[in-house]
């Protein structure tokens, strides 16, 4: 508990969520990369030879980073292009490059 004395000299957040969207903008966002022919076959190549219980590394597209995820494959769709690691699902059409 905090005294009333103290209480006066705490941070007051007059704008309820400012922060947050401060935190937002100051990210440094980018646009998608277009792959080329050749590394979309690549990509295509090695997705089509990941299994499920495969330890994996990839970058993706999201929100205007591209964000790298390790782990394990739980699931894998090839009719769909997708795979889940760890209940999160990741289309093909996200995948920059699988490592």
């Amino acid at each position: 508990m905090v005294n009333k004395k103290a209480k006066q000299f705490m941070p007051f957040d007059a704008l309820d969520g400012y922060q947050d969207s401060l935190r937002d903008v100051e990210k440094i966002k980018i646009s998608k990369p277009i792959l080329s022919e050749d590394d979309y076959e690549r990509l295509n190549a090695a997705f089509f030879q990941v299994k499920k219980g495969m330890f994996l590394s990839f970058r993706y597209y999201e929100l205007g980073q591209i964000i790298e995820v390790t782990g394990v494959v739980s699931r894998i769709d090839l009719v769909n292009r997708y795979f889940k690691i760890a209940d999160r699902k990741f289309t093909l059409d996200d995948i920059i490059e699988i490592i």
